[in-house]
């Protein structure tokens, strides 16, 4: 700060001496940019400590938008011209226009070169009138925030997009709720790819009425050639997506796709694959209505042959889910280079035998295996050992009840015959029957890069195996568990389980990081 102040005061306004170059902050509220950029600040909030000279001011957006950490004298910023607010509808917040001068303008094309991210939340708005003397005379040859690289809208107006640039990297949009005619959704994201061509990262949230809006969905995405990366959470009572996905197949760069479909299921109407669909798909989390028939979605979204990571979530499983499940699976064990594999249920009551995860076991190269096995299953040790026998290089194994199931057991043999078959696994989380007896572990040094040990018990009234478990854990050479997590059940009987639990912490102390 003194050495900003001997800036003042020899009214240097070059370059700050090399000391005071540091991480800007990592995000500014749009509001916020142009509160400060204007000066817009409350004259209770600035204090005893508000200092009124307009060159302060200056010097210190210069340093901000240089990346000088001034948090501190953020609150110092003199207020040139009052902050006028006003309210039409609940929650939102609009900047007049009638309160900035032609100097403010000035000002704001001065610094406005240096922003690099914006977010601006839901809750606030500028006026259309603001908007549009920033894209007046000018304005109209440059955008408005020129160098922009990353931009975060909730609740996006359809002057959003006279933010955007050809150096907008990053979008993260949330389309308003409200808009549930396509007279508000179209004009927003048909403008998207012609403002922000050199995208590869787009986060879309929206409410999407009807074909016409889907449509221009899918000729914005026909236009961003470079995308990388995209998500979209989408909420439809009855429209068909499968242009998106024809435009999404056809992005040569695209790698990671993550699609969020809510609403009424509708079945869909599958058209020829276009050459080479999705040439670049590494990664895709995929969620559905419970009535969709997810191995027919994947037939279409997997044929890729580099695709590494792959994740199933649907919010309930009816009756076919086994059948399902078992397309799933198949379908996913095409793909000898999968690296992960997650797939998640909710209120899934139907039992599920291991042997049906039979398909993910030639997968070789797998790392993950994260399963909502659910129901009434039973993980026999057999069952266990033909996945970890087929699986050398999993690091993480996840096999536990889903939501709303009463129990899904195995043994604590369990633990050693994955330790046997991989010896770099890290993550271990299994629902086990206590009752078990443990033979012995026969673990070595082989397999100290375990961290994660998760053992959900079923019955915490059978103890002694559980602590014949840790007891073997701790005696490996090098042994250390980073994080150990014991699920206690619902015991009536409070005292004799605390009991019990302390009888395992002289054993549970050779562990790090035991809870």
């Amino acid at each position: 700060m003194s050495a900003i102040r001997d800036c003042l005061d020899r009214q240097q306004t070059g370059p700050f001496p090399p000391n005071l170059h540091r991480q800007c902050h990592p995000s500014l509220l749009i509001g916020d940019v142009l509160i400060r950029v204007f000066s817009y600040l409350p004259k209770s909030a600035l204090g005893a400590a508000a200092i009124t000279c307009r060159a302060w001011s200056d010097l210190a957006l210069r340093a901000l938008w240089n990346n000088v950490d001034l948090k501190s004298l953020l609150g110092m910023l003199s207020p040139i011209v009052e902050f006028q607010e006003y309210r039409t509808l609940p929650g939102l917040r609009f900047l007049n226009e009638d309160a900035l001068t032609n100097e403010d303008w000035g000002r704001f094309r001065l610094v406005s070169p240096h922003v690099r991210r914006v977010t601006f939340p839901s809750g606030s708005r500028l006026h259309d009138t603001v908007v549009k003397r920033m894209q007046n005379s000018s304005f109209s040859s440059i955008p408005i925030l020129p160098n922009l690289r990353e931009l975060e809208w909730a609740g996006a107006h359809s002057n959003s997009t006279y933010f955007m640039g050809p150096s907008l990297r990053f979008l993260d949009i949330t389309l308003l709720a409200e808009w549930r005619s396509s007279e508000g959704i179209i004009p927003v994201v048909s403008q998207i790819a012609i403002a922000a061509p050199n995208l590869t990262t787009l986060t879309l949230t929206a409410s999407i009425p009807n074909t016409a809006t889907v449509n221009a969905l899918a000729g914005m995405l026909e236009l961003l050639k470079v995308l990388s990366s995209a998500t979209f959470s989408i909420d439809s009572e009855a429209v068909n997506l499968i242009p998106v996905v024809l435009a999404l197949s056809q992005l040569p760069n695209l790698q990671d796709l993550v699609l969020h479909y809510f609403g009424s299921p509708v079945p869909p109407i599958w058209k020829p694959l276009l050459p080479k669909p999705f040439p670049s798909l590494r990664r895709i989390t995929f969620t559905t209505p419970a009535s969709t028939n997810v191995q027919q979605y994947l037939n279409y979204l997997l044929p890729s042959a580099q695709l590494t990571e792959v994740t199933i979530s649907k919010d309930r499983w009816e009756e076919d889910w086994v059948s399902d499940t078992a397309g799933i699976l198949e379908v996913t064990g095409r793909h000898a280079q999968l690296e992960s594999f997650r797939m998640y249920a909710i209120n899934n009551k139907i039992a599920l035998s291991l042997l049906i995860i039979a398909p993910v076991a030639s997968c070789s190269r797998l790392q993950t295996l994260d399963i909502w096995v659910g129901g009434q299953t039973e993980i026999a040790d057999d069952d266990v050992e033909f996945l970890a026998s087929r699986l050398p290089l999993l690091v993480c194994l996840r096999l536990v009840p889903s939501r709303g199931s009463v129990k899904a057991v195995a043994t604590l043999r369990a633990f050693a015959i994955v330790a046997k078959w991989c010896p770099s696994i890290m993550s271990v989380a299994l629902q086990v029957d206590a009752r078990a007896s443990v033979p012995s572990l026969r673990l070595d040094k082989r397999h100290r890069n375990l961290r994660l040990v998760d053992v959900r018990r079923s019955h915490i009234s059978h103890s002694r195996s559980v602590a014949t478990f840790f007891n073997e854990l701790s005696e490996v050479e090098g042994f250390r568990i980073a994080y150990l997590r014991l699920d206690r059940g619902k015991d009536p009987q409070r005292q004799r389980v605390w009991k019990e639990v302390a009888t395992w912490l002289p054993i549970l102390r050779k562990i790090r990081g035991s809870e």
